[in-house]
């Protein structure tokens, strides 16, 4: 487990776990799955849920706040 964060939305409330990996499998594309490099990821869009996840995996070398 790498970082756990809670997110509230006006109609319900999230806990998000996130873990750590190595695979060298690719995503079920199937599933919507596929991966991006940093670059990429700058580009897309995600829920508000996602920010603190989303900030630490576009700039690793900072700490979880």
């Amino acid at each position: 487990l790498v970082h756990t964060d809670s997110f509230s939305y006006s109609d319900r409330d999230l806990t998000l776990h996130f873990f750590y990996f190595l695979s060298d499998q690719e995503p079920s594309v199937s599933l919507g799955g596929r991966w991006v490099s940093r670059q990429e990821l700058q580009k897309l869009e995600f829920p508000p849920a996602n920010k603190t996840i989303l900030r630490l995996l576009k700039n690793p070398n900072q700490d979880i706040k």
